[in-house]
């Protein structure tokens, strides 16, 4: 395993543990303070519906990293295209992949747990992963 695939697989891991966190505290805090109870949305698929797209994210961004001068830029612009594409698909649908009728308070459950985790993968996984590059050696 290179260097620069390890150093994008470690900050997309980071990443993803933060937006873990805090796509939890939201889904317990939608949960207590606008009474939103969905039994169908568990607290384990909250975790792995935030890590996965995170970690194949870092994936994507190794390989924009290696193709492209412009793998920052790539990478923000792809994910603020699927975070619209993620809402558009789901919470914003009026009928959800389950058949259900989309609602209220589903959107206030769903949208900022889709905001925070392309948030924090936009732009934390481009800065971690330069912050592992070694520094240039002085002349």
């Amino acid at each position: 395993m290179s260097k620069e695939f390890y150093n994008c697989l470690k900050a997309a891991f980071k990443v993803g543990i933060m937006a873990c966190v805090a796509n939890l505290l939201w889904f317990i805090a939608a949960r207590i303070i606008f009474l939103i109870d969905y039994p169908s949305v568990k607290w384990y698929f909250v975790l792995i519906a935030t890590i996965l797209p995170i970690l194949l994210g870092g994936v994507v961004y190794y390989v924009l990293y290696i193709s492209t001068r412009y793998h920052r830029v790539l990478f923000m612009i792809g994910c603020a295209v699927l975070l619209v594409v993620s809402l558009a698909a789901g919470p914003l649908s009026p009928i959800l992949p389950d058949g259900s009728p989309s609602t209220r308070q589903f959107m206030i459950l769903t949208i900022p747990m889709h905001c925070i985790a392309a948030a924090m993968a936009a732009f934390m996984i481009p800065a971690w992963n330069h912050l592992n590059d070694p520094a240039p050696a002085a002349q």
